[in-house]
């Protein structure tokens, strides 16, 4: 701003030098242009040769894991850097690597930042400019020195220890056993070594016993596909940042999504965000990966009512299937929903987040006593220190889950 005033005055001297033929405002008006070349050539000279780099930028995270960011500051010109600013615009919250720095010439400086990201998303790790200043104060300029990268958080992950839904294992003989490529916790054997098998499956005591390489088989354990139905219309959520309903709802569903995965069970997962997202019941750490790339973005923006979305997707559900609701909702309606599907032979189970406890809606006694009455079982969660806490306290209590 003062730079401005300062050409202003300078062009505004000029002209009154040529209306007024006074020797004095024409050399007091090239005398500041001259002062303001005199800057930027100044700044040009701060800026030049600067250079902003992160090696190996992050990709991933997870929310409550530290976030390692290295990154590289060089200066390639002849000349050294005093006082030049560095701009970190990363949009990640809590990540920011911005300060005053003097480089030497044609010197580097490697240096990282370490972050625990509180809240899911994604997010970019820059860009970074480079802001340099004049002696004289008159101008500040900023240019670009690094480029911008993504960055995905996942949500946090709580260990759920043995917890288990009612109606998650099928009875003996209700479902046939099969062969699987992929390892589970049911290893049925070993058999001869095919090219194109993995080395990490070949059992060196069989194949030591055997006189030839041989590998390890195994089938999956007769259990029922978990189907998670998320609720994120967003009339029924509230609450900001972490501690909302949304992010509670969604830490819910990626924890207990993880603990049946590596359990070697087949997970399914449909999100009433804005855009109905659904991934299909799959097995394995493929399938987890994915469903925390879809829960880090979902958000609470959605407009289908909970028992709309519950009534669509039902075609989904198998015989063996469980479906688990997972919302804040108090509303009556996808409750009488989920007690048909029970009625209908289909095992369900209710994770409420207790909206009530985030300053919004009603207590969910009622929905509660309605679904137990129905004979689902239902989970309440509330509102904690933390995320972590709150979902232990309402999926891990000492006793079972409430039924009639």
């Amino acid at each position: 701003m003062r730079g401005l005033t300062v050409l202003v005055c300078a062009t505004l001297l000029l002209l009154f030098s040529m209306a007024i033929p006074w020797q004095p405002l024409f050399q007091l008006a090239l005398a500041l242009y001259a002062l303001t070349a005199l800057c930027l050539a100044w700044i040009a000279n701060a800026l030049w040769g600067i250079s902003f780099e992160r090696p190996s930028p992050p990709r991933r995270g997870q929310v409550g894991q530290l976030l390692h960011d290295a990154f590289v500051l060089a200066n390639r010109s002849p000349s050294p850097k005093l006082a030049v600013e560095i701009h970190d615009h990363s949009t990640l919250p809590g990540h920011r690597g911005s300060g005053f720095v003097n480089i030497a010439p044609r010197a580097r400086q490697e240096s990282a930042m370490d972050s625990i990201s509180d809240l899911r998303g994604a997010y970019s790790l820059g860009p970074t400019g480079a802001a340099a200043a004049d002696p004289f104060g008159l101008f500040v300029i900023e240019r670009r020195i690094g480029p911008s990268s993504e960055l995905v958080i996942y949500p946090e992950v709580v260990d759920l220890g043995n917890f288990s839904l009612p109606g998650t294992i099928v009875a003996e003989g209700t479902r046939r056993r099969r062969r699987t490529q992929q390892p589970t916790q049911d290893p049925t054997g070993a058999r001869p070594y095919i090219a194109g098998d993995a080395m990490r499956r070949i059992h060196w005591q069989s194949s030591a016993h055997a006189g030839q390489l041989m590998v390890k088989e195994f089938e999956f354990t007769p259990a029922a596909d978990v189907w998670i139905f998320l609720d994120l219309e967003a009339a029924v959520h509230t609450g900001s940042g972490v501690q909302s309903t949304a992010e509670y709802a969604v830490t819910a569903a990626a924890s207990i999504a993880a603990h049946y995965l590596q359990a070697g069970r087949a997970v399914g997962l449909v999100t009433s965000g804005r855009t109905r997202e659904v991934l299909p019941a799959d097995r394995g750490g493929a399938q987890l990966i994915r469903m925390l790339e879809l829960l880090a973005v979902v958000q609470a923006d959605g407009r289908a009512p909970l028992h709309e979305v519950l009534w669509t997707e039902r075609v989904r559900l198998q015989r063996s299937s469980t479906a688990l609701i997972v919302s804040p909702s108090t509303d009556e309606t996808w409750a009488g929903t989920l007690a048909q599907l029970q009625h209908s032979g289909t095992p369900t189970a209710a994770v409420l987040v207790e909206v009530s406890t985030f300053g919004g809606g009603k207590p969910a006694t009622m929905q509660v006593a309605g679904l137990a009455s129905a004979g689902v079982a239902t989970y309440l969660i509330k509102r904690s220190s933390s995320i972590a806490d709150g979902i232990r306290d309402g999926l891990l209590v000492p006793g079972r889950p409430m039924q009639a």
